[in-house]
Protein backbone atom coordinates (compact mmCIF):
# COMPACT_ATOMS: atom_id res chain seq x y z
CA UNK A 1 0.00 0.00 0.00
CA UNK A 2 3.07 2.28 0.37
CA UNK A 3 3.65 3.00 -3.13
CA UNK A 4 4.25 6.42 -5.25
CA UNK A 5 2.56 6.90 -8.92
CA UNK A 6 1.89 9.74 -10.66
CA UNK A 7 -1.49 8.26 -11.96
CA UNK A 8 -3.14 5.35 -10.63
CA UNK A 9 -1.79 1.60 -11.80
CA UNK A 10 1.35 3.42 -13.36
CA UNK A 11 5.32 2.92 -11.37
CA UNK A 12 7.44 5.24 -11.03
CA UNK A 13 10.27 3.64 -9.96
CA UNK A 14 13.01 5.88 -9.46
CA UNK A 15 10.71 7.34 -6.74
CA UNK A 16 9.37 3.99 -5.34
CA UNK A 17 13.14 3.15 -4.86
CA UNK A 18 13.64 6.17 -3.38
CA UNK A 19 11.28 5.41 -0.90
CA UNK A 20 12.44 2.74 0.07
CA UNK A 21 15.38 3.47 0.81
CA UNK A 22 13.84 6.16 3.44
CA UNK A 23 12.25 3.26 5.28
CA UNK A 24 13.47 2.80 8.56
CA UNK A 25 14.60 -1.42 8.28
CA UNK A 26 13.66 -3.32 11.32
CA UNK A 27 15.65 -6.91 12.01
CA UNK A 28 14.55 -10.05 14.47
CA UNK A 29 16.82 -8.27 16.90
CA UNK A 30 14.86 -4.70 16.66
CA UNK A 31 11.72 -6.88 17.76
CA UNK A 32 13.22 -8.08 20.76
CA UNK A 33 12.98 -4.63 22.25
CA UNK A 34 9.07 -5.13 21.45
CA UNK A 35 9.20 -8.65 22.85
CA UNK A 36 9.41 -6.76 26.48
CA UNK A 37 6.26 -5.90 26.42
CA UNK A 38 5.12 -9.32 25.82
CA UNK A 39 7.35 -10.23 29.30
CA UNK A 40 5.71 -7.65 31.23
CA UNK A 41 2.24 -9.25 30.57
CA UNK A 42 3.79 -12.33 31.37
CA UNK A 43 4.74 -11.15 34.59
CA UNK A 44 1.34 -9.62 34.81
CA UNK A 45 -0.12 -12.94 34.55
CA UNK A 46 1.95 -14.83 36.99
CA UNK A 47 1.69 -12.19 39.95
CA UNK A 48 -2.47 -11.79 39.85
CA UNK A 49 -2.38 -15.58 38.65
CA UNK A 50 -4.44 -14.88 35.73
CA UNK A 51 -2.52 -18.49 34.01
CA UNK A 52 -1.97 -16.67 30.77
CA UNK A 53 1.29 -17.88 30.59
CA UNK A 54 1.07 -20.87 28.46
CA UNK A 55 -1.50 -19.37 26.26
CA UNK A 56 1.03 -15.95 25.88
CA UNK A 57 4.00 -18.04 25.42
CA UNK A 58 1.65 -20.57 22.21
CA UNK A 59 0.51 -17.18 21.17
CA UNK A 60 4.30 -15.24 20.71
CA UNK A 61 5.27 -18.33 18.49
CA UNK A 62 2.81 -18.75 16.38
CA UNK A 63 2.49 -15.14 15.64
CA UNK A 64 6.59 -14.75 14.84
CA UNK A 65 5.99 -18.50 12.50
CA UNK A 66 2.74 -17.61 11.32
CA UNK A 67 3.54 -13.78 10.07
CA UNK A 68 7.15 -15.04 8.64
CA UNK A 69 5.81 -17.65 6.75
CA UNK A 70 3.14 -15.28 5.28
CA UNK A 71 5.59 -12.89 4.24
CA UNK A 72 7.96 -14.91 2.30
CA UNK A 73 4.49 -16.53 0.96
CA UNK A 74 3.34 -13.28 -0.33
CA UNK A 75 6.24 -12.42 -1.89
CA UNK A 76 6.51 -15.84 -3.81
CA UNK A 77 2.47 -14.93 -4.41
CA UNK A 78 3.55 -11.50 -5.76
CA UNK A 79 6.11 -13.26 -8.02
CA UNK A 80 3.84 -15.76 -10.07
CA UNK A 81 1.42 -12.87 -10.62
CA UNK A 82 -1.93 -15.48 -11.25
CA UNK A 83 -4.97 -14.96 -11.18
CA UNK A 84 -6.25 -17.99 -10.68
CA UNK A 85 -4.17 -18.37 -7.69
CA UNK A 86 -5.25 -15.33 -5.68
CA UNK A 87 -8.63 -16.52 -6.41
CA UNK A 88 -7.77 -19.72 -4.60
CA UNK A 89 -6.45 -18.07 -1.89
CA UNK A 90 -8.85 -15.43 -1.27
CA UNK A 91 -11.43 -18.60 -1.55
CA UNK A 92 -9.74 -20.37 1.31
CA UNK A 93 -9.62 -17.71 3.51
CA UNK A 94 -13.49 -16.94 2.86
CA UNK A 95 -13.56 -20.38 3.95
CA UNK A 96 -11.64 -20.18 6.92
CA UNK A 97 -13.27 -16.98 8.21
CA UNK A 98 -16.76 -18.92 7.67
CA UNK A 99 -16.25 -21.20 9.91
CA UNK A 100 -14.40 -18.75 12.44
CA UNK A 101 -17.63 -17.15 12.63
CA UNK A 102 -19.73 -20.43 12.85
CA UNK A 103 -17.37 -21.27 16.23
CA UNK A 104 -18.95 -18.13 17.85
CA UNK A 105 -22.46 -18.70 17.70
CA UNK A 106 -24.40 -19.74 20.62
CA UNK A 107 -26.40 -22.29 18.91
CA UNK A 108 -24.00 -23.91 16.03
CA UNK A 109 -26.73 -26.62 14.91
CA UNK A 110 -28.51 -24.46 12.49
CA UNK A 111 -28.65 -25.97 9.39
CA UNK A 112 -26.02 -24.49 6.82
CA UNK A 113 -25.13 -22.14 8.93
CA UNK A 114 -21.56 -21.92 7.47
CA UNK A 115 -22.85 -21.71 4.37
CA UNK A 116 -25.12 -18.50 4.78
CA UNK A 117 -22.30 -16.88 7.00
CA UNK A 118 -19.92 -17.81 3.76
CA UNK A 119 -22.54 -16.84 1.51
CA UNK A 120 -22.95 -13.34 3.66
CA UNK A 121 -18.86 -12.67 4.14
CA UNK A 122 -18.40 -13.67 0.19
CA UNK A 123 -20.83 -10.62 -0.47
CA UNK A 124 -20.06 -7.88 1.19
CA UNK A 125 -16.42 -8.32 0.68
CA UNK A 126 -16.34 -8.79 -2.86
CA UNK A 127 -18.30 -5.88 -3.53
CA UNK A 128 -16.56 -3.42 -1.23
CA UNK A 129 -13.26 -4.71 -3.06
CA UNK A 130 -14.58 -4.37 -6.41
CA UNK A 131 -15.18 -1.22 -5.27
CA UNK A 132 -12.20 -0.21 -3.98
CA UNK A 133 -9.52 -1.84 -6.27
CA UNK A 134 -11.69 -1.18 -9.17
CA UNK A 135 -12.92 2.53 -8.91
CA UNK A 136 -10.61 4.23 -5.87
CA UNK A 137 -6.75 2.39 -6.35
CA UNK A 138 -7.40 1.31 -10.28
CA UNK A 139 -4.91 -0.86 -10.22
CA UNK A 140 -3.55 -2.48 -13.42
CA UNK A 141 -4.48 -5.27 -13.94
CA UNK A 142 -6.82 -5.31 -11.05
CA UNK A 143 -6.35 -8.09 -9.94
CA UNK A 144 -2.58 -7.36 -8.66
CA UNK A 145 -2.27 -9.54 -5.58
CA UNK A 146 -0.18 -6.66 -3.55
CA UNK A 147 -3.19 -4.75 -3.40
CA UNK A 148 -5.92 -7.63 -3.58
CA UNK A 149 -4.93 -10.02 -1.05
CA UNK A 150 -3.95 -6.79 1.37
CA UNK A 151 -7.73 -5.72 0.99
CA UNK A 152 -9.21 -8.64 0.85
CA UNK A 153 -8.38 -9.76 4.02
CA UNK A 154 -8.85 -6.91 5.89
CA UNK A 155 -12.35 -6.48 4.53
CA UNK A 156 -12.72 -10.27 5.43
CA UNK A 157 -11.53 -9.89 8.92
CA UNK A 158 -13.57 -7.08 10.16
CA UNK A 159 -16.75 -8.53 8.28
CA UNK A 160 -16.07 -12.23 10.21
CA UNK A 161 -16.29 -9.81 13.91
CA UNK A 162 -19.52 -8.49 12.68
CA UNK A 163 -21.51 -11.24 11.12
CA UNK A 164 -20.41 -13.25 14.51
CA UNK A 165 -21.73 -10.42 16.46
CA UNK A 166 -25.12 -9.85 14.34
CA UNK A 167 -25.43 -13.72 14.26
CA UNK A 168 -24.86 -14.27 18.35
CA UNK A 169 -27.38 -10.90 19.12
CA UNK A 170 -29.70 -12.94 17.11
CA UNK A 171 -29.82 -16.22 18.51
CA UNK A 172 -29.90 -14.54 21.97
CA UNK A 173 -32.72 -12.19 20.83
CA UNK A 174 -34.98 -14.75 19.46
CA UNK A 175 -33.96 -16.67 22.68
CA UNK A 176 -35.07 -13.35 25.05
CA UNK A 177 -38.38 -12.42 22.75
CA UNK A 178 -39.72 -15.72 22.13
CA UNK A 179 -43.17 -14.89 23.75
CA UNK A 180 -43.41 -11.66 22.59
CA UNK A 181 -42.35 -12.80 19.40
CA UNK A 182 -45.26 -15.48 19.13
CA UNK A 183 -47.71 -13.42 20.71
CA UNK A 184 -47.37 -11.10 17.15
CA UNK A 185 -47.58 -14.18 15.12
CA UNK A 186 -51.00 -15.46 16.76
CA UNK A 187 -52.47 -11.98 16.24
CA UNK A 188 -51.46 -12.36 12.44
CA UNK A 189 -48.22 -10.50 12.24
CA UNK A 190 -45.77 -12.16 9.18
CA UNK A 191 -42.74 -13.58 10.22
CA UNK A 192 -40.85 -10.37 8.94
CA UNK A 193 -43.00 -8.09 11.06
CA UNK A 194 -42.89 -10.07 14.01
CA UNK A 195 -38.92 -10.60 13.92
CA UNK A 196 -38.69 -6.43 13.64
CA UNK A 197 -36.66 -5.35 16.31
CA UNK A 198 -34.85 -8.44 16.63
CA UNK A 199 -33.95 -8.22 12.99
CA UNK A 200 -32.90 -4.22 13.83
CA UNK A 201 -31.03 -5.14 16.92
CA UNK A 202 -28.53 -7.88 15.52
CA UNK A 203 -27.54 -5.36 12.29
CA UNK A 204 -27.01 -3.01 14.99
CA UNK A 205 -24.88 -5.32 16.79
CA UNK A 206 -22.60 -5.61 13.65
CA UNK A 207 -22.55 -1.77 12.38
CA UNK A 208 -21.74 -1.03 16.33
CA UNK A 209 -18.27 -1.05 16.22
CA UNK A 210 -17.71 0.49 12.60
CA UNK A 211 -19.86 3.32 13.42
CA UNK A 212 -17.80 3.70 17.18
CA UNK A 213 -14.91 3.60 15.02
CA UNK A 214 -15.79 6.42 12.83
CA UNK A 215 -16.42 8.68 15.27
CA UNK A 216 -13.01 8.49 17.17
CA UNK A 217 -11.12 7.71 13.69
CA UNK A 218 -7.58 10.17 13.94
CA UNK A 219 -8.40 11.91 17.20
CA UNK A 220 -8.38 9.01 19.68
CA UNK A 221 -7.57 6.49 17.29
CA UNK A 222 -4.32 6.01 14.89
CA UNK A 223 -5.31 2.62 12.70
CA UNK A 224 -2.89 0.54 11.57
CA UNK A 225 -2.57 0.77 8.16
CA UNK A 226 -1.90 5.14 8.24
CA UNK A 227 0.46 4.88 11.26
CA UNK A 228 2.46 1.64 9.37
CA UNK A 229 2.53 3.95 6.30
CA UNK A 230 3.69 6.96 8.35
CA UNK A 231 5.99 5.42 10.05
CA UNK A 232 7.21 3.81 5.99
CA UNK A 233 7.81 7.17 5.22
CA UNK A 234 4.97 8.18 3.02
CA UNK A 235 3.16 11.37 3.44
CA UNK A 236 0.50 11.50 6.06
CA UNK A 237 -1.92 13.06 3.53
CA UNK A 238 -1.64 10.19 1.39
CA UNK A 239 -1.53 7.87 4.09
CA UNK A 240 -5.14 9.48 5.70
CA UNK A 241 -6.63 9.22 2.14
CA UNK A 242 -5.77 5.40 1.99
CA UNK A 243 -6.97 4.88 5.63
CA UNK A 244 -10.23 6.83 4.77
CA UNK A 245 -11.16 4.52 1.82
CA UNK A 246 -10.28 1.67 4.01
CA UNK A 247 -12.64 2.79 7.07
CA UNK A 248 -15.50 3.28 4.51
CA UNK A 249 -14.83 -0.18 2.49
CA UNK A 250 -14.65 -1.64 6.46
CA UNK A 251 -17.86 -0.21 6.92
CA UNK A 252 -20.03 -1.06 3.68
CA UNK A 253 -18.57 -4.61 4.13
CA UNK A 254 -19.65 -5.49 7.64
CA UNK A 255 -22.73 -3.65 6.94
CA UNK A 256 -23.71 -5.70 3.80
CA UNK A 257 -22.79 -8.87 5.45
CA UNK A 258 -24.69 -8.38 8.77
CA UNK A 259 -27.95 -6.81 6.67
CA UNK A 260 -27.83 -10.20 4.49
CA UNK A 261 -26.75 -12.71 6.99
CA UNK A 262 -29.73 -11.53 9.36
CA UNK A 263 -31.72 -12.00 6.23
CA UNK A 264 -31.29 -15.62 5.81
CA UNK A 265 -30.70 -16.67 9.53
CA UNK A 266 -34.17 -15.58 9.79
CA UNK A 267 -35.12 -17.52 7.01
CA UNK A 268 -34.38 -20.33 9.06
CA UNK A 269 -35.84 -19.75 12.16
CA UNK A 270 -39.50 -19.56 10.86
CA UNK A 271 -42.02 -21.69 9.09
CA UNK A 272 -43.15 -21.34 5.84
CA UNK A 273 -46.78 -20.90 7.88
CA UNK A 274 -44.80 -18.16 10.08
CA UNK A 275 -44.82 -20.22 12.88
CA UNK A 276 -41.06 -19.59 14.91
CA UNK A 277 -38.98 -23.03 15.74
CA UNK A 278 -38.14 -23.46 18.59
CA UNK A 279 -35.58 -26.69 18.20
CA UNK A 280 -33.07 -24.32 16.78
CA UNK A 281 -33.22 -21.18 19.46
Amino acid sequence: MALIYANPGKWIPGLRLQQMENIQQLTYFDLLWAFVLILIIGIISVWESLKFERDLAIGVVRTVLQLTLMGYFLKYIFKLDSFWIILLIMIVMLIIASRTAQGRLRNKKVHGSQLLIGLSLGVGATITTIFAIMLTVSAEPWWAPQYLLPLFGMILGNGMNSVALSGERLQAELNHRRIEIETLLALGYSAHEASKHVRRDAIRAGLLPSINTMMVVGIVVLPGLMSGQIISGVDPTLAVKYQIMVTFMIAGSRGIASWLLIRLMLSRYFTPSHQLKYWIL
